[in-house]
């Protein structure tokens, strides 16, 4: 979400009020909340395809959807909120930045744990 609070800081966009806000975990909708003051959905397992099941998308034919993302990634929630009607277009707020492998140290066995 420093992304999100990043462009709305150096922009003149406001979160808009009257918006239905949805995070894919919980994670993401506590921040967001925390940014937008509203409360965020969620849904209870953190994948596209459960939050495609929220009923806040069941009847979206018609609205605006603003998906706010990293460059690149899945594009099933666009695919399926196309099909339903939806007019869907993307903020893509921050930059992925993916970290090399360390074969030599995978080998040896001194990776306990992978982190971002």
């Amino acid at each position: 979400m420093q992304g999100l609070e990043h462009y709305l800081n150096r922009t003149s966009v406001c979160a808009p009020k009257q918006a239905i806000y949805l995070g894919v975990g919980q994670k993401t909708a506590h921040e967001l909340s925390k940014l937008v003051q509203q409360n965020v959905n969620y849904p209870s397992i953190s994948d596209s395809e459960h939050l495609l099941a929220l009923p806040e998308l069941a009847q979206i034919s018609g609205q605006v959807v603003t998906i706010l993302r990293g460059n690149g990634g899945r594009e099933l929630i666009y695919e399926q909120l196309t099909k339903r009607g939806a007019y869907v277009q993307y903020l893509e707020m921050y930059q992925r930045q993916y970290r090399s492998f360390d074969k030599q140290a995978s080998s040896t066995g001194k990776i306990v744990k992978l982190t971002r």
